[in-house]
C-alpha cells in the first residue's frame, strides 16, 4: 500500500515559534518508525521536520499560515495514489512546487515558481526521461523527484529513517508550553 504521510520542514531556529503556534510539545519518547500521529527531529542540515501520518496535515492553508515571516517546506506523499509533492511557502505565499503524479496512467511531473538551483538538476533529468520514455513505463517505476529535492534541501527523506535513524524522531503531543529558551 505504501506511505500516506506529510511533513513540514523549517529552519531549526524557528522551532519554538512553530511548535507554539501548533500547540505541540516534544516528549522524550523516540518514535523510530514515525508511528505517532506527529513526531519531530532536528536535522544536521539545520532544518527541523514535523512528521505526520495524516497526508492532509501539510495543507496549503497550514503552510501559508506557518510561513508568515519565514520559509516553510511541505511534503505530501500518497504512495497508494502515486502522488508526491513538495511545496515551498515564504511569508504566507507559495514560492514554488514540484509534483510527481501517476494517477492518470502516465507519470507526469509538474512544477512552477522560483525553483531553487539545488532542484534544477533533478528536474532536468526527470523532464529528459519523461520525453524519452513511454510515460506508461514510468507508472511502474516512478521517479521521486519531490522527495529527492526535499532531501537535497533539508537532509530528510521519509523512507531512510528507522530505529537506527540519526537524528531520532521524538513524539509530539498537543498542549505546548512555551520554553523560556531554545529547544
Amino acid at each position: 500500500m505504501g506511505f500516506s504521510i506529510s511533513w513540514i520542514g523549517f529552519r531549526a531556529t524557528e522551532a519554538p515559534a512553530i511548535l507554539r503556534t501548533l500547540n505541540l510539545h516534544i516528549l522524550q519518547k523516540v518514535d523510530a518508525y514515525n508511528e505517532a500521529p506527529f513526531s519531530f527531529a532536528n536535522m544536521p542540515s539545520g532544518w527541523t521536520i514535523i512528521f505526520s501520518n495524516d497526508p492532509g496535515w501539510a495543507s496549503f492553508d497550514r503552510l501559508a499560515a506557518l510561513s508568515a515571516g519565514r520559509e516553510i517546506i511541505g511534503m505530501i506523499i500518497e504512495e497508494h495514489t502515486d502522488i508526491w509533492g513538495i511545496y515551498d511557502y515564504i511569508n504566507g505565499q507559495p514560492s514554488w512546487y514540484v509534483v510527481r503524479e501517476t494517477t492518470t496512467g502516465k507519470s507526469l511531473l509538474h512544477s512552477d515558481g522560483a525553483i531553487p538551483d539545488i532542484a534544477k538538476p533533478f528536474l532536468t533529468q526527470a523532464w529528459r526521461n519523461q520525453e524519452e520514455k513511454d510515460n506508461t513505463a514510468l507508472r511502474h517505476y516512478p521517479s521521486h523527484e519531490p522527495v529527492d529535492i526535499a532531501e537535497a534541501i533539508t537532509g530528510y527523506r521519509h523512507d531512510r529513517y528507522g530505529p537506527d535513524g540519526n537524528p531520532a524522531f521524538h513524539v509530539l503531543e498537543a498542549g505546548f508550553t512555551a520554553p523560556s529558551g531554545g529547544l
